[in-house]
């Protein structure tokens, strides 16, 4: 359920100077101690023929990941990494025995690999020029680490000295290109427009594929949540009747939609997290498995007292962190600045990163979890900010050299060492690197599907999710297996007619909403939510499908019934698609600076204004015509009245002025003027077409 952590004042400094002295305490024990009883064995026997494939295996290591690499005899030696060559790299696990195996290629010169950039992709000397072999596999349970506390070799010998290979050549786009060409919707397809959070960037994309193939084009704007949901609620004539959004909307935004008489639920319809990406180097090799507890992201995102920040990433803290794996930069024998990259505007992933580091650690974190940091990319400061370009940092700091940076006009982090929080699938198809975190419990955890899973409370078992009942992660109790910052996706849709946009004659849009009611139900099947999966994200648990289903069976979707006085009822407060787009100064939310120019006429079609004022029974029965059989009926009442003696003279007055007032309408009609009857708005001529797309809704 949705819930705001509670502010807690910061703890005592005395505090903090003991967790700042713990790096001591928690040293790695001294390397002979740890190297004790290791061993790596490589089969078949050697020698090798280059590109070969071989089984490494090796025992007494600690339990997690372990990294197999060809080095140079030297490197080996000294622990000096900037004698491997990176791309010999494979990854394998050592299991509670302390034992483990990966398959490996003997590659002493580096082969090609198309769309893959490596800077240490230099060929090794492993043989040298008198015939000598000169090489060595290494297992470490680091990264990129091979001191002699975390690694053990073998000795590996060549058969021959290989042919040099041609260099490698950097790809024009280092990010993965897009999953293929976008499916062709025929000529008049219908179309269903609305927002959605900028966190959806690849569920999104996922589902507007596969209803695209379905006939229905699917174009939602990415924003914030906050904006997703100041839109919904607004009176304006570019209000979207749905989007996707991650936060539920405030008192004042739904008091707004009540008084206009505009119901509402949140419809789940997808699952992620929120991961923490770091863009990072060493000699040349791209970090690939750090881990960051959440201590550490405290001190590197808050501002602690004392002189607990942390802002090299050299600091002791993070080697401790990491297991005593050292992460220095390259090419510097000074500090190394971590370059952070922030989440501006009030965003779901603002709140839910700092409000887990205020949760867990607020005396180190010092900050508030409505903070709102700058907005920062090393693409530039931006107010439209894709998950993709924050990746896309990301990534260029782990793979591009210096010169590429520059050719890329990326020059912030040029030594590596970034961070940011980033949605999970989008940080999985840019290739980030994304760190294991710590929880409540102190668990180090990565954002698996289990572990996604194991954080999640179920929705109400019945009913209409509403605005208390989104899903935001209790960070003290969550499960010790638990992956604490989870994201639900919901989509907020209107459940009165009220809430749905109009047609050209000003009643509700019931083909709009059964277009909706097809786009949501597909994304919550079966096939909506493999497709996203297959993009990163995990499918919906059945309570929270069950959610949706209801959510969904309450969209309108029939005819508005009539209402007393005439055949369409009140019209409806919610606007029609119209022409225009955003415009600036078109959201009526703070958050929203600065979009009006972003989306200058840039949506299409738009969304229309508000219907009309709903007639009152009373002055709607007032313009009605009776009908043939009423008029007799109101002839025999009269006929009756009229035989009473006593009523005569009045009746007959009433006739009388009744007879000047019908004279008088006739000759007003016919003269072109209209009365003015308070409550009801006279349609001319051309309000057919500003009642329709654009306009406001006829009365």
């Amino acid at each position: 359920m949705f819930r705001l952590p509670r502010q807690r004042a910061a703890a005592s400094l005395i505090a903090v100077a003991m967790l700042l002295g713990s790096a001591a305490a928690f040293a790695p024990p001294r390397a002979e101690a740890q190297a004790a009883g290791r061993s790596v064995s490589i089969s078949p026997d050697g020698p090798y023929q280059p590109n070969q494939e071989v089984t490494v295996s090796w025992n007494g290591f600690e339990p997690g990941p372990a990294f197999v690499t060809l080095c140079t005899r030297q490197a080996a030696n000294a622990g000096n990494w900037e004698g491997c060559s990176e791309i010999t790299r494979v990854a394998g696990q050592t299991g509670a025995d302390g034992a483990g195996s990966a398959a490996f290629r003997m590659h002493s010169h580096p082969p090609l690999l198309a769309n893959y950039v490596l800077k240490n992709g230099q060929a090794l000397a492993c043989v040298n020029a008198a015939g000598a072999n000169s090489c060595a596999v290494t297992v470490s349970e680091c990264d990129v680490d091979i001191a002699a506390e975390h690694a053990t070799r073998e000795n590996v010998d060549f058969a021959f000295v290989p042919p040099p290979r041609p260099p490698m050549t950097l790809p024009s786009h280092p990010v993965p290109a897009d999953p293929g060409p976008f499916p062709q919707l025929p000529a008049g397809a219908a179309r269903l427009q609305g927002l959605r959070t900028k966190l959806t960037d690849q569920g999104a994309d996922a589902w507007a594929r596969g209803l695209a193939e379905r006939g229905l084009q699917l174009d939602v704007t990415p924003v914030s949540s906050p904006e997703v949901d100041a839109n919904f609620a607004s009176d304006t004539a570019q209000r979207a009747a749905w989007g996707i959004t991650g936060l539920p909307l405030t008192g004042d935004q739904h008091d707004a939609l009540a008084a206009r008489g505009v119901t509402y639920t949140y419809v789940p319809v997808g699952l992620s997290a929120l991961s923490v990406g770091v863009g990072m180097q060493y000699a040349g090799a791209p970090i690939t498995n750090p881990t960051l507890p959440s201590d550490v992201l405290a001190r590197i995102y808050g501002e602690p007292p004392g002189n607990g920040a942390i802002r090299d990433w050299k600091d002791p803290a993070l080697a401790q962190g990491n297991h005593g794996c050292r992460y220095p930069q390259k090419g510097s024998a000074g500090p190394v600045q971590i370059t952070k990259f922030y989440k501006g505007d009030r965003s779901e992933a603002n709140l839910l990163f700092t409000s887990y580091l205020d949760a867990l650690h607020p005396d180190l974190f010092n900050l508030t979890p409505d903070v709102s940091f700058e907005l920062k990319d090393s693409l530039g400061s931006a107010s439209f900010l894709t998950e993709k370009e924050a990746v896309r940092s990301l990534y260029n700091a782990r793979y591009l050299n210096d010169n590429e940076l520059n050719a890329v006009s990326d020059t912030d982090g040029r030594n590596g060492g970034r961070i940011a929080s980033v949605e999970l699938a989008s940080a999985l198809q840019g290739q980030a690197a994304i760190a294991t975190i710590t929880n409540g419990s102190g668990t180090e955890v990565r954002p698996t599907p289990e572990a996604i899973l194991a954080g999640l409370t179920d929705p109400p078992a019945s009913g209409l999710l509403g605005d208390g009942d989104l899903y935001f992660p209790d960070f003290e109790h969550q499960p010790a297996t638990a992956y604490p910052m989870p994201m639900v996706f919901y989509a907020i849709v209107p459940t009165s007619y009220q809430g749905l946009p109009t047609t050209a004659d000003g009643q509700p849009d019931v083909a709009w909403s059964q277009n909706l009611v097809g786009a949501l139900n597909f994304m919550v099947s079966d096939d909506g939510q493999d497709l996203a999966a297959a993009r990163g994200w995990v499918p919906l648990p059945q309570s929270f499908r069950d959610a949706a289903a209801r959510g969904i069976a309450a969209i309108p979707t029939t005819p508005a019934p009539a209402q007393p006085g005439g055949p369409g009822g009140p019209a409806p407060g919610a606007g029609g698609l119209g022409t225009g787009g955003f415009g600036a100064g078109s959201f009526s939310d703070p958050f929203a600076a600065g979009l009006g120019t972003a989306f200058d006429g840039g949506f299409g079609d738009g969304f229309g204004t508000g219907g009309g004022t709903p007639l009152e029974a009373e002055n709607a029965a007032a313009t009605s015509d009776a009908s043939a059989t009423d008029e007799a009926e109101q002839a025999k009442l009269a006929g009756r009245r009229l035989d009473d003696s006593d009523l005569t003279p009045t009746v007959g007055l009433l006739l009388a002025l009744a007879a000047i007032v019908l004279v008088a309408g006739r000759v007003l009609v016919l003269s072109g003027a209209a009365p003015s009857v308070p409550g009801i708005r006279r349609r001319k001529a051309g309000d057919a077409a500003k009642g329709g797309p654009g306009g406001a809704a006829p009365a």
